[in-house]
């Protein structure tokens, strides 16, 4: 029975104006509008949606005629099964007809899909029951065809219908499920979860890009620490990574790392991750011990890892390019873990290179990952706090020249000793704030040479 709930309409106050314009537009034609999937669910959770997602019952080609030409991004194969990519004002949404489904043939797109007036014919099509949420735009009311809110209190993630049956037409509702239950602290209830572990396979049949990104909102969002867990429970790191499913009984020594195994570590390291995270240092916090099982060895005092940050590079070089994940995303991350055992010895650096260091512009990002290490390890934080007292003691880098000498030889100067005279006397007068930019510094050294020349 479809449940209909009032009393939620002040969430609709944190949508953006250029919503309203859409719904306006819409509605002012005779349609409906509806919020739906995830946009209710994060709004109802006390969230600002990132994607913003919405229903209606207008036919695609009644769309095309009705939204300007300037709202549509240039989206063919998404509009060919009702959805359309916009941008209003600067603000991104989805906007796609009521559906209907056939069976998916490629684990991506259904074989056919067919349009509808009715809301209820659209919510059979959406993977879990806290998605399965749609708010009309018109009236604010919530229509909860499969007591998603129910759920939500519950902190309950159910998947709708046979769960072997809807996770497999596309296997990236696995992922999907484990970023909620991560995310927001959910469990999934049993058959849920027995869908999720036996469809894990499948995942496979994914390109690497689209499980590249969804491992990185996982690894990005608050229950990052717990999506790890769930990922390995459920078999998709095995599928994914099993780089990191080796480090599950590698052991560390215990006056380092009491912790525990190599793999509990990467978790302790994910969950002492501060906000904001950044893609590179997500990637970096999963990947940086990757190469402890190459590298164990056991001394004659304990066990060591020598040239495991090396190691752990052509790792995550491997890893990444399997995600597709971005050239410069890689490189980041790569330098992270690079240097995140050299670190250790900043104390003992020159200073030369202490400064070059402290000057990196990931500088944030190697002393973030740098904490979450000591933190999820021994909690010793000596050296963090001597990174952070450098960094901060660090004097500003003087302004760039305004004028150097190829400027004054593009003015017609010809190269000699006075050079320095006029480029020093250029940047004294600016410090003075006799000169105020490029212009003032150019008409400067123009007049300059005027004289000189009137005074031979």
């Amino acid at each position: 029975m479809i449940q209909r709930h009032r009393g939620f309409e002040g969430t609709l106050a944190f949508l953006p104006k250029e919503v309203w314009d859409l719904a306006h537009l819409l509605l002012k034609a005779g349609h409906s509008l509806y919020l739906c999937g995830g946009s209710v669910r994060d709004l109802l959770l006390g969230q600002y949606p990132l994607d913003l997602d919405l229903a209606t019952s207008a036919y695609p080609q009644e769309l095309r005629s009705l939204l300007p030409s300037s709202w549509s991004k240039d989206s063919a194969l998404g509009e060919n099964f009702g959805s359309f990519l916009l941008e209003v004002g600067g603000t991104a949404m989805e906007l796609t007809s009521f559906r209907s489904e056939g069976d998916y043939q490629d684990y991506r797109h259904p074989g056919k899909v067919h349009f509808h007036r009715e809301l209820q014919r659209d919510w059979p099509r959406r993977d879990y029951s806290v998605n399965a949420l749609y708010q009309d735009l018109g009236s604010g009311e919530i229509i909860d065809p499969c007591k998603g809110i129910d759920d939500l209190r519950m902190r309950r993630l159910r998947v709708l219908g046979i769960p072997e049956v809807q996770l497999s037409q596309d296997p990236l509702r696995v992922l999907r499920g484990i970023r909620i239950a991560a995310e927001f602290g959910f469990v999934p209830e049993q058959k849920t979860w027995e869908g999720i572990c036996q469809t894990a396979p499948l995942t496979r049949e994914l390109s690497g890009t689209r499980v590249g990104e969804e491992i990185q909102k996982i690894l990005r969002g608050k229950g990052r620490a717990r999506g790890l867990r769930l990922l390995l429970n459920s078999g998709v790191l095995k599928e994914w990574i099993p780089e990191l499913l080796a480090l599950k009984e590698v052991p560390q020594p215990k006056v380092f790392h009491p912790e525990g195994p190599v793999l509990l570590h990467t978790e302790c390291v994910l969950a002492n991750l501060k906000e904001p995270i950044s893609p590179a240092l997500a990637w970096a916090a999963l990947l940086h011990d990757t190469g402890k099982k190459d590298c164990y060895s056991v001394g004659e005092d304990r066990i060591r890892f020598h040239g495991h940050d090396l190691v752990s590079v052509e790792h995550t070089k491997k890893i990444l390019d399997r995600f597709s994940v971005p050239k410069q995303i890689r490189n980041d991350c790569c330098s992270l873990i690079e240097e995140h055992i050299r670190i250790a010895s900043f104390p003992n650096w020159r200073k030369r290179k202490q400064e070059t260091f402290l000057r990196d512009p990931l500088f944030l990002e190697h002393l973030a990952l740098h904490q979450a290490d000591c933190l999820g390890s021994h909690r010793l934080l000596g050296i963090y706090q001597k990174l952070l007292e450098a960094w901060k003691r660090l004097p500003p880098l003087p302004p760039r020249p305004l004028l150097d000498g190829k400027d004054l030889i593009h003015l017609g100067w010809s190269p000699g000793p006075l050079f320095r005279q006029i480029l020093d006397e250029i940047e004294d007068l600016r410090s003075e704030g006799k000169i105020h930019g490029r212009e003032d510094a150019i008409q400067f050294a123009k007049e300059f040479r005027r004289w000189r020349k009137g005074c031979r």
